[in-house]
């Protein structure tokens, strides 16, 4: 485990734990929320085998579950909260490295990688073993971060202030004093405590995933979603 990776799951894990479980079931309806209203049929998934690759509270899990998947897999260096929520015989939730995901080539149907590569030191690697694992003409869910928002460079300034000071003292005030749910409070967390924060140029993206067929989702779902964003599914079409 690299040491950047250590220090983000440390970030996450106690914020996760938070969340009620309104704010988990809004959580898990984001994922087929943003796929319909961005084209995808989601009775596709209906008999399908899924990985969830950095699956941390496993919401996602839940999501592909919930759409009559046959198997999800979640992957995560520490699952434990994933674990913890999910209760469904068809989930499998393991400690793994996503740099050697022990599945044979083409094994899953869909993979879904939401929020990670942008933390990691070597996306190009991770993305590159996620699509070996990923069968031809099966999907993949991508999000990652743009350099398209306005807020990065107030994003950038705060991110500085923020390594003075413990990231507890943070979630309290914007708990006490401006009331935001956990689930806010976990947004604005890892961006100002993540230790890599990797921005992806679209013209990057497609580099990256030559042999696919891309599709950028630019219709909002949530209030917050905004059509700029580096969220996408792709078809792969060659090996």
């Amino acid at each position: 485990m690299k040491e950047s990776e250590a220090k983000l799951s440390e970030i996450y894990h106690p914020l996760w734990e938070k969340f009620n479980s309104e704010q988990y079931g809004q959580s898990v309806s984001l994922f087929a929320g943003r796929l319909i209203v961005n084209g995808f049929d989601i009775s596709w998934f209906e008999n399908k085998v899924c990985l969830d690759a950095g699956c941390g509270s496993g919401r996602y899990i839940q999501a592909m579950l919930d759409l009559k998947a046959k198997e999800v897999i979640g992957l995560d260096l520490n699952p434990a909260i994933a674990i913890s929520k999910i209760n469904d015989s068809r989930a499998k939730i393991l400690s793994a490295d996503l740099r050697k995901i022990s599945y044979p080539d083409q094994h899953f149907d869909f993979v879904c990688c939401n929020g990670v590569l942008h933390h990691t030191e070597n996306p190009k690697e991770i993305l590159n073993e996620l699509g070996r694992v990923l069968k031809i003409n099966g999907y993949m869910f991508l999000f990652v971060f743009d350099p398209y928002n306005a807020d990065w460079e107030m994003i950038d300034a705060l991110r500085a202030a923020a390594q003075k000071f413990p990231m507890e003292r943070l979630q309290n005030h914007f708990k006490k004093h401006l009331n935001l749910p956990e689930n806010v409070i976990y947004n604005y967390c890892d961006l100002m405590y993540a230790p890599i924060q990797i921005k992806f140029t679209r013209e990057e993206l497609l580099k990256m995933l030559k042999g696919y067929e891309v599709h950028f989702m630019e219709q909002p779902y949530a209030s917050y979603d905004s059509k700029n964003e580096n969220r996408l599914f792709a078809r792969k079409l060659i090996s």
